[in-house]
Order: C-alpha cells, then sequence, then structure tokens
C-alpha cells in the first residue's frame, strides 16, 4: 500500500477487513506478518492427526505451513469478516477439495464447535481486538483438549506505538501483561515464547512474539 488511508479507516480495517479494501488490507497483512505468523505456527508441538484452529484467519495464505505440519491432520478456520472467509476459501480450494480444512464466519466468544475438540488453537494478531478477554479465552479453554496449546502471535505495545492507528481501538499489550492476562484465569501455563526484536511489519520495522500455553485439566 503505497498511500494509507486515514487512521480511522486503517484501524476498522485491520479489526475487520471489509467493504473494496478488504483484499488489499489482506494481502498487506499476510506479507507484512509473515515473519510473525510463520514463527508462531513453529511453537507447538503437532501430532501429524492434530486437529487444528485458526482464529482471524484472515486470507489463509499462509496454511501449507501447518498443513505441512498435521500431514493427517484437519484445520478449521473461524474469522468474523466474510469477506476474509469468501478470499480464503479461494486461495485454499485444494485443502477444502481434500476436506482437510474447513472455513466458516463467526466470532470468538461463542463458536460453534465442541467441547475439548482441537488440539492446538492459533490465533495471530487478534488479541488486541478481544473486546472481553475472559469470555474469549473461556472458549478456547473450553475447545481445546486437555494439554492442547494456545499458541497467540502479536507485536508489543512498545513496537506497536510505532504505527498511529493503533491509538483507535487497539488493546495492545507488553509481554508480561498479555502473559497474565492468559494466566489469570488458571487455565493455562506459559510453556514456551519465541521472540524477534526486528521482524519484519506490513508498516514499520516491528517485534514479533509468539506465546505458548498448554490447556490444564
Amino acid at each position: 500500500m503505497d498511500t494509507l488511508p486515514p487512521d480511522e479507516i486503517m484501524a476498522a480495517q485491520c479489526r475487520r477487513p471489509h467493504g473494496e479494501l478488504a483484499s488489499t488490507i489482506s494481502a498487506s497483512m499476510s506479507k507484512g506478518n509473515a515473519a510473525l505468523i510463520l514463527q508462531t505456527y513453529q511453537l507447538p508441538e503437532l501430532a501429524p492427526d492434530a486437529q487444528v484452529l485458526e482464529l482471524g484467519m484472515g486470507n489463509g495464505q499462509h496454511f501449507p505451513v501447518l498443513f505441512e505440519r498435521i500431514p493427517h491432520g484437519h484445520l478449521s478456520g473461524f474469522d468474523y469478516s466474510p469477506e476474509m472467509v469468501a478470499e480464503a476459501r479461494t486461495v485454499n480450494a485444494q485443502w477444502l477439495a481434500q476436506e482437510r480444512l474447513s472455513l466458516h464466519e463467526g466470532r470468538l466468544g461463542n463458536l460453534p464447535l465442541a467441547d475439548q475438540s482441537m488440539d492446538a488453537i492459533f490465533s495471530i494478531n487478534t488479541l488486541y481486538f478481544w473486546d472481553e478477554p475472559q469470555a474469549c479465552l473461556a472458549d478456547i479453554y473450553r475447545i481445546l483438549r486437555p494439554g492442547g496449546t494456545l499458541n497467540l502471535g502479536i507485536r508489543t505495545r512498545t513496537s506497536m506505538a510505532k504505527i498511529s492507528f493503533t491509538r483507535l481501538g487497539f488493546q495492545c499489550y507488553e509481554r508480561d501483561e498479555a502473559i497474565a492476562l492468559v494466566e489469570s484465569q488458571q487455565h493455562f501455563q506459559l510453556i514456551r515464547l519465541d521472540y524477534s526484536p526486528d521482524s519484519h511489519g506490513q508498516f514499520a520495522a516491528m517485534d514479533a512474539l509468539s506465546l505458548c500455553f498448554r490447556r490444564l485439566p
């Protein structure tokens, strides 16, 4: 994107890509966040037949990396932008045809998924938009199997401050704040983190923080 729209529009589009800008925004985010996405995808141990969920998957451009890690598993993706679900269906048509992927429009907090049905959940650059984080974490806890992992990818507040529009509707966290938030329900325990201080971002040089939490019984 050579010229950015006004901050109010960018903030709203990052939260939920929509309308004529949706495809442009998703392409920019897929490219600019590639290092953070791939870093987070590599964080947990995954069985070849794992059942995996990504929340806020955008256009799903990087799904092939996950499929390499779960050659006999299944991936589900949810996004509350209908434009992103439609684009992800086009980008990942081969996986849908093989019935190894399911894509749905939905919002964390009340997902239509069975209890203890997932081995791993990924969510990258969405934590800033969890308006009710405790309700979101409760839903994740319900869906994850005991011992399963929640894998979050974020930019820290210090890094996000480089981008003016993140002051509008973004709840950003430093590393220890994000960890404390997830562990506050006492249902999750941090087991691994990966941090890159100089990861490439779509709008500025930014850091990349990936956190892996185990679901406790």
